[in-house]
């Protein structure tokens, strides 16, 4: 068995606020649908997008709001032997950051060690993507008995999962819900 391939990527979030509503839950319309980017992708959010790739674990870490700097951190154990950006991969998340590097404003540099000082980790948001997690593994598990199959099989949830175009959460997500009482 290979070594675990970890990634950690940082963002500076416009509105950390916003930003980690979006993580959890996307963008939704008011319908039960998502709102769509401008690609007409699904705008899912963070979590689901990173079930879609069926990253087996991820610890997040971030500033408190309304710190002058505003800082995302994220440490996952990805499948892929190659890069992932976020910033163009996941739908609407370039709405939600800066993509300058601009951290924000503060009054005297500050060297980095002060500002990860900023930084801590989130057990809440661990706790919500590792329960997501096991959402998605019971329902493959289930889906092995033919009358519990998907309508788009195991790469459609997947697909549907990280907002990719041509899917239907509103339809599947109902159906998961029917089906295993879960909601994704």
């Amino acid at each position: 068995m290979a070594d675990p391939v970890i990634e950690i990527v940082s963002y500076t979030p416009l509105n950390m606020d916003k930003f980690l509503q979006f993580v959890v839950e996307g963008k939704p319309d008011g319908q039960g649908d998502f709102e769509t980017d401008d690609q007409g992708r699904r705008i899912t959010g963070v979590f689901r997008w990173l079930h879609g790739r069926e990253v087996p674990e991820a610890h997040f870490f971030h500033s408190d709001t309304g710190n002058d700097v505003q800082l995302f951190v994220a440490m996952i154990q990805r499948l892929e032997n190659y890069n992932v950006p976020w910033l163009r991969r996941i739908p609407g998340f370039m709405d939600m950051v800066t993509d300058d590097g601009m951290l924000g404003t503060t009054k005297a540099f500050a060297p980095l060690s002060d500002l990860m000082k900023l930084v801590h980790s989130d057990s809440k948001l661990d706790d919500i993507f590792a329960q997501g997690k096991a959402d998605i593994e019971r329902v493959f598990a289930e889906m092995q008995a033919p009358e519990r199959e998907l309508a788009v099989g195991r790469k459609g949830l997947l697909a549907t999962l990280r907002g990719d175009i041509g899917t239907d959460p509103l339809e599947l997500f109902a159906e998961v819900k029917e089906k295993f009482r879960i909601a994704l």
